[in-house]
Order: structure tokens, then sequence, then C-alpha cells
């Protein structure tokens, strides 16, 4: 999977597990990125201003030499609920 698809997969994850408290992508108010290639950084602000085109939370975004299990992209999001 590229840079692309496994972003759009990985800001799914995180929201959809704080839905049931009422958390939402409306909600995150704090993402953390951490990526394997820096190349990707363009289509991750992309995919970000399509995710969180109202208002987007707070970003960190940073590049290591490996991640765990071979993936490109680890994706950590704090969102307010209800």
């Amino acid at each position: 999977m590229n840079a692309l698809g496994m972003e759009r997969q990985c800001t799914g994850g995180p929201y959809s597990q704080a839905a049931p408290a009422g958390g939402s992508l409306e909600n995150g108010v704090k993402t953390t990125l951490v990526i394997a290639d820096m190349d990707a950084h363009g289509t991750i602000n992309a995919i970000d201003a399509a995710s969180f085109a109202a208002q987007p939370p707070a970003r960190a975004c940073k590049q290591v030499a490996r991640l765990p299990n071979e993936v490109q992209i680890q994706f950590e999001a704090v969102a307010l609920t209800s």
C-alpha cells in the first residue's frame, strides 16, 4: 500500500474508535504522524486538508529511519469527546 492509502486508512482508525464516546474528525485537537519517508509529506498534507477541511487540529510530523512491522506511517490522534 502506498503512503496515500496508508494515511487514509490511519486517519479513519483512531477516530472511528473514538466514535462510541462522541469523538470524530471534527473533534480532533492534535495529531502526530511518524513517517518512514519524508517524500510522502506533500501527499499527507493533501489528505489532511481534505480530511480536516473546516478546522484542522494541531499536527506534528516527523521522519524516522524505520517503523515496526515495516509500516510506512504511524498515526496518533487526540479528540474531544462528549
